[in-house]
């Protein structure tokens, strides 16, 4: 069974109050939970899976991509195993044309989970729209990768999010596949040389602080404006770019 794992802590979308203790203000999350508890009260599995899809699907595309899949899996299960969330956007996708259809994501839920009774399925469907809620997918339209930039506080952070767009199994080091498979798609450039040149202590991997340090570097007199477009551009351009890391 492939079960929503950590997406899930069986809270019942409520809080507790033990017995002779004076009640509290519920957090935020409590309070956000009672609200989906409404919204799923009444619906059939298939309904609710549809409302987990919709909390899932932030661009509203009616598809799910394999980097959407992925990102959006990392960040509510906090794991950084980029094959086992490969592996299982691979089991949603039945068609196997690379996208997860709204209807292929609630085949899948629905099925996964049917050997919970509706109760817990219906706790673990709100847990899983409240933590998916809370995210925003990384953009992947130019306009959206620029608002996400001007919200950054200053060039190290924005260079971050080149980054994270470039290191897809999120290890914190890329190696010279890697990097060429994102390189080749924003100039006709010497890959190897370039590697080279951020490869500073000769592992044959880049590691997170030497490619922000020495981007910056090379980029430090370029004036803000000119220097958040092109980080846009290759952010942009690396987004489409799906690596397959060797396992």
């Amino acid at each position: 069974e492939v079960s929503m794992g950590a997406l899930c802590c069986g809270r019942h979308g409520g809080y507790q109050i033990e017995p002779g203790t004076k009640a509290r203000t519920p957090s935020s999350s409590e309070r956000a939970c009672e609200m989906i508890m409404k919204e799923l009260t009444g619906k059939s599995r298939e309904e609710m899976a549809d409302l987990l899809f919709e909390a899932f699907d932030d661009d509203e595309s009616g598809n799910v991509t394999m980097r959407e899949f992925c990102d959006q899996y990392r960040r509510v299960s906090g794991s950084e195993h980029y094959c086992k969330w490969e592996a299982l956007f691979k089991m949603y996708d039945k068609d196997k044309n690379g996208l997860i259809s709204r209807q292929e994501f609630v085949d899948f839920i629905v099925e996964s989970n049917r050997s919970h009774s509706d109760d817990e399925y219906l706790v673990r469907i709100c847990d899983a729209i409240n933590a998916f809620r809370k995210l925003d997918a990384s953009p992947v339209d130019l306009r959206g990768i620029s608002k996400e930039l001007k919200k950054c506080e200053d060039r190290f952070e924005m260079v971050e999010k080149l980054w994270d767009a470039m290191d897809d199994d999120g290890t914190g080091i890329v190696d010279y596949d890697q990097f060429d498979a994102h390189i080749s798609q924003v100039a006709k450039v010497d890959t190897k040389a370039l590697f080279k040149g951020y490869d500073i202590d000769r592992t044959g991997f880049v590691s997170k602080e030497h490619f922000i340090n020495r981007f910056l570097a090379r980029n430090q007199n370029m004036g803000d404006y000119k220097f958040r477009e092109k980080v846009r551009d290759i952010v942009y351009k690396f987004r489409k770019v799906h690596h397959i890391p060797h396992e």
